[in-house]
């Protein structure tokens, strides 16, 4: 998946089949994330391999990791989990 903000691209690796409702939903609230905290990121990537969750991975340059588990289904849950990479950002 390939997210653009601020006129630079950025690559999230995506593990196995995201539904399009999901990507969606990702897509949005991932543009917010790069778009504060861009400079901070050195990785993301979304395993969407499991039937009912997705995981979410965020690499900070600081070599600092943090893990948010999302519904696989419902696409609202994206922008209250979202919270928690925000929040892992700023102390990055």
């Amino acid at each position: 998946m390939k997210i653009k903000t601020n006129g630079t691209k950025y690559k999230v690796s995506i593990v196995g089949d995201m539904s399009n409702n999901m990507s969606g939903a990702f897509e949005s609230n991932l543009r917010t994330v790069y778009a504060k905290y861009g400079s901070k990121i050195a990785s993301i990537s979304i395993d969407c391999s499991g039937k009912l969750h997705y995981k979410l991975t965020v690499v900070a340059k600081s070599g600092a990791t943090e893990d948010v588990t999302f519904s696989s289904t419902n696409g609202n849950t994206v922008k209250v989990w979202m919270a928690y990479v925000n929040t892992f950002l700023k102390t990055a």
